[in-house]
């Protein structure tokens, strides 16, 4: 595996808002970004990426725009769906991805969500 594999940028995301809702907090559409901490491909492979997770039901609360330009994806609230917890717990490459990140990325992780603002109470979904 390497850092930008497709399943490992899956993982990141998925890891990063079951910890943000598990924690109780806001996931930051900043922190999922492109060229974010944790996430560093082109923008075209993260387009393909993102469009996938929200496909195949793993994810919501991302609203897909149309323009001249092409689709562009806008934070309305993103997170993680049952159906992407399943996913990231049960699938032998999630947990490839998991192994491969190693501790380092958890310590990232951790730090992330730990500075999110809390979620509201009866923010449900």
């Amino acid at each position: 595996m390497a850092y930008n594999d497709m399943y490992v940028i899956f993982y990141k995301v998925l890891a990063y808002l079951y910890k943000a809702l598990k924690d109780g907090k806001n996931p930051s559409w900043a922190d999922l970004q492109f060229n974010s901490t944790i996430i560093d491909i082109p923008y075209a492979y993260w387009m393909h990426i993102m469009q996938e997770l929200i496909d195949e039901g793993y994810i919501k609360g991302v609203k897909t725009i149309q323009t001249k330009s092409g689709l562009i994806f806008c934070d309305n609230g993103i997170y993680i769906t049952a159906k992407g917890v399943e996913f990231l717990e049960t699938n032998s490459l999630m947990r490839k991805a998991k192994d491969f990140l190693g501790e380092s990325f958890q310590t990232v992780l951790n730090a992330l969500v730990s500075g999110l603002t809390q979620a509201a109470v009866g923010n449900s979904h």
